[in-house]
């Protein structure tokens, strides 16, 4: 468990970076806490299961509670789903400090002189009850996003939104692609399947990384996914 890792020799092969922010305020605990982990250990097993998953995906996870921690990225063979816990705020600008730290120093850039490619476009999701404690550096560290989404490596970020207090309009402001999911208390199915499908979307993508599939809008995916329901399957739940 660190702020950081150290990237592999510079020859290494492209990777495939996975970021997953998860939420753990007490406003996430009891069930969704409980569903983050059983997602966790059910995306190990099914990246596990694929064969290009295992060579070409790294998974870094960010925790942000009272503060941010980020845990080693890793392959998914090392990859060891941390036990994580409910305590304290949401200190989610402290965690978007972690992660466009990561994207911008351990992530490997395109060299137009050697015609390196570097590293596949980040997939980056995002768990969270939308209501940051930690408001002046979320501010910042927003400037920061959009800054690094427009002129520097191209990050797609999907977001669910957790709870019946759940800030919409920040949640579009890290991104077009956010989700709610109004009754936090019995999320565990919809957690769950939000954890699904970005497993299955990061194997989609390893499977078509160098053709124009891998880098096409991720909205073509959604109709076969879990998240288009899970709004819906919440909402008349309600």
């Amino acid at each position: 468990m660190t702020t950081g890792y150290t990237p592999s020799r510079p020859d290494r092969h492209r990777i495939m970076p996975l970021y997953i922010l998860i939420d753990c305020s007490d406003s996430m605990v009891g069930n969704a806490l409980e569903a983050v982990n059983e997602g966790l250990a059910m995306m190990k097993r099914d990246l596990m299961d694929d064969a290009r998953a295992r060579e070409s995906i790294k998974i870094c996870v960010i925790r942000f509670g009272e503060y941010a921690e980020l845990y080693d990225m890793v392959s998914v063979r090392d990859f060891t789903p941390p036990e994580l816990e409910a305590e304290g705020r949401t200190a989610l600008g402290a965690a978007l400090h972690l992660l466009l730290d990561s994207i911008q120093t351990d992530l490997k850039k395109p060299n137009p002189g050697t015609k390196a490619k570097g590293d596949y476009r980040p997939l980056v999701f995002i768990l969270t009850d939308g209501m940051p404690t930690d408001e002046e550096d979320f501010e910042d560290e927003l400037i920061r996003l959009k800054a690094l989404i427009g002129y520097e490596k191209p990050v797609h970020i999907v977001v669910l939104g957790c709870g019946n207090e759940v800030n919409e309009s920040l949640l579009s402001r890290i991104t077009d692609d956010w989700y709610l999911m109004p009754d936090i208390t019995t999320a565990r199915d919809g957690i769950r399947s939000f954890i699904e499908y970005a497993t299955d979307t990061v194997k989609i993508q390893s499977r078509t990384a160098g053709t124009a599939a891998a880098t096409a809008p991720l909205e073509i995916l959604k109709d076969e996914k879990f998240i288009s329901r899970i709004v819906e399957e919440e909402t008349e739940g309600d």
